[in-house]
């Protein structure tokens, strides 16, 4: 029987996904004592932190800003590669982009978003 109970918001969802970082000892320990003082779990206090986080920079930044940021960087870095290795492929690019935005655990839909306005992006240079 645990001697220090804590009020948990249930358990996460199948909606939800896990969000880690490491942080210093002295944060840790702190964030465990607040906790168990409070009730709570770390997690409440991190989640609570991270959905005022996203509430905030979302007014500030769209989806779409940050999508089309991640197209710009991605063609700076096509152009990069295509400098230095003139025989890269365009489709292999395309592949391995994916492939990482996948392992950034990004939606379909957003992956989607960014090929699409990448290739927008080689369409318009290839008319030029």
């Amino acid at each position: 029987m645990p001697i220090l109970k804590v009020k948990s918001k249930g358990t996460p969802t199948a909606e939800g996904r896990l969000v880690g970082a490491f942080v210093p000892s002295q944060v840790s320990s702190y964030l465990s004592l607040y906790a168990l003082a409070h009730s709570i779990t770390k997690s409440m206090i991190v989640r609570d932190l991270i959905e005022d986080w996203y509430r905030d920079k979302r007014g500030e930044i769209s989806e779409d800003a940050l999508i089309d940021k991640i197209v710009q960087i991605a063609w700076v870095e096509w152009k990069s590669l295509l400098s230095k290795i003139p025989s890269s492929d365009w489709h292999t690019y395309q592949i391995a982009l994916s492939t990482q935005l996948t392992q950034k655990k990004l939606t379909p839909y957003n992956i989607e978003l960014i090929l699409k306005k990448l290739q927008d992006e080689e369409n318009k240079e290839a008319n030029q």
